[in-house]
């Protein structure tokens, strides 16, 4: 099997939850690229109905990769990325202790995008597909309703293919502009720093009122406060280390700005 049409893979994923199959490691290739230096910093994607725009940080420490939806803060992928034949992989583990992962491809010309936050429709066609002779890899049956592939970039390749051949291409809007999340001048709004930081962080901001910060990793809110000084010190020893998002809001609706924090 060469391709899977879209006509055909409804029919593989209607009744389906969540995926039965994961990888027992991240993609088997030892050099992890930036993600960020091969799309750029900021990517905007043209869908049917909208644009869609996102920031890539690349944390030298853990090597792995963030992307983040702009403006609502919200993580679309925090993981690792190998490229292998003129493929990229990402691999997004699936629990702290990084023992199970979630793989999908991506494709891109520089001009168009193939595989774009279509993790969990991958996964499941991956259910399918990882069953037939031609994309078989060693497996173990860890339960009823979950299987652990051993990945193998050759089959991973073949299989991956097949999968991005079925899924449309998006436009890539060239020449994106700085992503500003305040309408007047976002870097203004607010400093956060030590950045990285370890058992606190300091926040300035520069402009008067009330505002509301919310502290924010894989979609989950870690702290919360109102900020109503020019200062704010926060404490970040009960949060988790590595990269959380910052998002500021001014509670008149106005101004709002989201950063990222590497805490160590």
């Amino acid at each position: 099997m060469k391709r899977i049409t879209l006509l055909f893979a409804p029919f593989l994923l209607f009744g389906c939850g969540e995926p039965k199959t994961k990888f027992s490691s991240p993609f088997p290739k030892k050099q992890i690229i930036n993600l960020s230096k091969k799309l750029g910093d900021t990517l905007r994607i043209a869908n049917k109905e909208d644009t869609l725009t996102y920031t890539i940080l690349f944390d030298k420490a853990s090597k792995k990769n963030l992307i983040t939806s702009i403006p609502d803060g919200d993580t679309s992928f925090l993981g690792y990325a190998h490229k292998y034949h003129g493929l990229y992989f990402l691999s997004r583990p699936i629990d702290e202790e990084e023992s199970a992962f979630y793989i999908h491809a991506l494709e891109t010309n520089g001009d168009s995008i193939k595989g774009w936050e279509t993790e969990y429709f991958q996964m499941l066609l991956v259910d399918t597909l990882s069953q037939l002779p031609e994309y078989a890899m060693e497996q173990t049956v860890i339960d009823s309703n979950s299987v652990a592939i051993d990945p193998e970039k050759r089959r991973l390749l073949k299989l991956y293919s097949a999968v991005l051949d079925s899924l449309p291409a998006f436009p890539i809007i060239q020449d994106s502009p700085p992503v500003t999340l305040d309408t007047e001048n976002p870097e203004a709004l607010a400093v956060i720093y030590p950045n990285p930081a370890t058992e606190y962080c300091h926040i300035d901001l520069k402009k008067e009122g009330e505002y509301l910060l919310e502290i924010t990793h894989q979609g989950n809110i870690l702290h919360s406060q109102t900020i109503k000084t020019n200062t704010a010190r926060v404490n970040l020893s009960d949060m988790p280390k590595g990269m959380v998002q910052c998002r500021i809001s001014s509670l008149e609706g106005k101004d709002h700005i989201v950063k990222t924090l590497i805490i160590r």
